[in-house]
Parts: structure tokens; C-alpha cells; sequence
């Protein structure tokens, strides 16, 4: 009888047992979601890291263009000024020792000393009270007839007026003529213009003027043309003078390469 029992509940239990067998199949095994957390969170990581790495090159990049573009604006600064210096009379060579010894490291150029507070409070200083100034001698004023040059430019073309036709800083090594123009008041006749052109290198040229009457509030031109002087690529600088003692500041301008359409 207790064998029939067993017997007539067989199949249930095989039946609870094979149900329970494909329940535990079934359900979600913890090792395997934890390795599927792991994954995404990785990845999320990675694409964070990769955007902020893209961030950070595009930033060095603009600040590489920005130091570019200081350097070359620095260094034709360095050679207008070298060109001015030159035109004022300072030696090109011991200009260019001396550029060479401060990149070398031979000359050290003072640094300012640092301030270790960005900031400070004083109490202003008891200043006595100020004198009453003494009368000064009146300065001598300048005298009008002498000759003077006014309103010196270079450019690039003149008039019938011989004025400038407009002022010109830039020039191409096809240019086949540079002028030099001014208006000269109070100049008697034999009086000598000389107008000096100072190429890229230091080299200097120069060309005489002696006409043989008066000029007064009347403008004058002066050129320098390739068959004078090839217009090598650089800056260049003039400067006029009457007589070799009145003369103008330093007019720069530069010569570039012709731009070819390719």
C-alpha cells in the first residue's frame, strides 16, 4: 500500500523538480549583471575621458596660434626697430652683436623684481605745502622763416601738384618706383635736398637735390627705382633733409614678394 502512495506521487514531485530546475535557469545570475555594470560604467568613463582630452588639445592649439602670431608680430617690431635705429645713425653691425649676444646668453637684460604682496595700505605722506613757483625766462619761439619740411610721406604716385597721391606703406618687389614727398616752406634757392633710403640689410642709399631757385608752401617729390636699387623683400625706412641739418623722422614701409596666382 505505501508503495502504490509513493508511486501515485512520483510524477508530481519529478514535475516540482524539473519546475524548479528551469526556475533557478532562468533567473538573473548576480556575477553577470555586476560585469554588465562594470562595462557600461567603463564606457561612460572612456567617453568622458575622450571628450575632455578633445577639449584640452583644441585649447593648446589656440594657444600655440596665439603664440605664433605674437612671435612674428614681435619679431617685425624687433626689425622696424632695428630699421629706425639704423636710420638715426647706430652701427648695423654693433646692432646686430648685440642682438646676438642677448639671444646667445652673454648679456643678461635686468627682470623686474617681484612684488610679494599684490597689494598694500599706506598713509599718504605729509607733503609740505608747495612752493610758489619762480617766473621763468620765456622760451625762445621757433622762427617762422626758416626752412621747415612738413606733411613727409612715401607713396606710391605724385600729382601735378607734385604732392603725394595718397600715402603708401607697402610695396611689392615689382614696384618700379618709391617716392618720397614733403612740403617745404622758406627754403632759399641752392638748397640741398637729400633724401636717404635704408634697405632691410643696413645698406643705405642716398640722392642729392640742389635746385636753383626759392621753394615756399610748395610741395617737393624725391624716388628711389629698381634700376637705383633692387627692392629686396623686408622693411625699408627714408628719411629727408634740408641741407644735411633739418631732417624728418623715419618713415618705414615694407616690399613684399609679388603674389603669384597658381
Amino acid at each position: 500500500m505505501k508503495l502504490m502512495t509513493i508511486r501515485h506521487h512520483l510524477p508530481l514531485l519529478i514535475i516540482a523538480l524539473v519546475g524548479a530546475i528551469s526556475l533557478s535557469a532562468c533567473g538573473p545570475n548576480p556575477a553577470d549583471q555586476t560585469l554588465a555594470a562594470e562595462y557600461y560604467q567603463s564606457g561612460t568613463i572612456i567617453a568622458d575621458m575622450r571628450m575632455t582630452g578633445t577639449v584640452q588639445v583644441a585649447r593648446m592649439q589656440t594657444t600655440l596660434d596665439f603664440a605664433n602670431t605674437r612671435v612674428a608680430h614681435a619679431a617685425l617690431q624687433s626689425q622696424s626697430l632695428q630699421s629706425t635705429m639704423i636710420a638715426m645713425g647706430f652701427d648695423p653691425n654693433t646692432l646686430n652683436q648685440f642682438q646676438a649676444d642677448v639671444v646667445g646668453g652673454s648679456i643678461v637684460l635686468p627682470s623686474p623684481t617681484p612684488n610679494t604682496s599684490n597689494f598694500s595700505v599706506q598713509q599718504p605722506p605729509t607733503v609740505p605745502p608747495a612752493e610758489a613757483p619762480s617766473p621763468q625766462a620765456p622760451t625762445s619761439t621757433p622762427d617762422a622763416n626758416a626752412p621747415r619740411l612738413e606733411n613727409v610721406v612715401i607713396a606710391a604716385d605724385v600729382g601735378d601738384d607734385d604732392c603725394a597721391l595718397g600715402v603708401a606703406s607697402q610695396f611689392t618687389t615689382d614696384t618700379q618706383i618709391i617716392y618720397l614727398t614733403a612740403r617745404v616752406f622758406n627754403a632759399p634757392a641752392n638748397t640741398t635736398y637729400t633724401a636717404r633710403w635704408l634697405r632691410p640689410d643696413g645698406q643705405e642709399r642716398s640722392f642729392d637735390w640742389t635746385p636753383d631757385f626759392a621753394i615756399n608752401d610748395s610741395c617737393i617729390w624725391m624716388y628711389i627705382g629698381q634700376t637705383d636699387e633692387a627692392f629686396v623683400t623686408g622693411v625699408w625706412s627714408a628719411t629727408l633733409s634740408i641741407n644735411s641739418t633739418i631732417t624728418s623722422e623715419a618713415l618705414s614701409f615694407r616690399v613684399d614678394d609679388v603674389m603669384v596666382d597658381g
